[in-house]
């Protein structure tokens, strides 16, 4: 069976597009059993994922889990600031080559270890 995410919680699925259309990031977001999570969260710059968080954590009411990546420091700061805690740790490991991953730099935030 397959999986649509972006439909799993609709109300905190965000694309970002330019004037032509081209697509520039995106967040999308599931239900949990304690939380809804939010990720992947995939974005041309960092300025734009705190824009598409922000507007998928206020889409849509209740508490929320992500997982930010180490390197995006200043996206878990401001996370910090709007009063988030970092219950877990979390560590994405691969062997070898990760195909389709793209480029780690645009990948502000996880799906999650229960999606691959």
């Amino acid at each position: 069976m397959e999986v649509r995410v972006a439909q799993r919680q609709r109300g905190r699925a965000w694309i970002a597009e330019d004037e032509a259309g081209k697509i520039l990031g995106f967040v999308l977001g599931r239900e949990g059993r304690v939380a809804s999570s939010l990720g992947p969260v995939v974005a041309d710059n960092e300025a734009l994922a705190l824009a598409l968080i922000a507007r998928a954590a206020a889409s849509a009411p209740g508490p929320f889990i992500i997982d930010v990546p180490q390197a995006h420091r200043t996206v878990q700061a401001w996370l910090k600031a709007q009063g988030a805690t970092t219950p877990r740790g979390y560590m994405r490991m691969t062997l070898g080559e990760a195909k389709g991953l793209g480029d780690p730099a645009n990948l502000f935030a996880l799906a999650g270890p229960e999606l691959g």
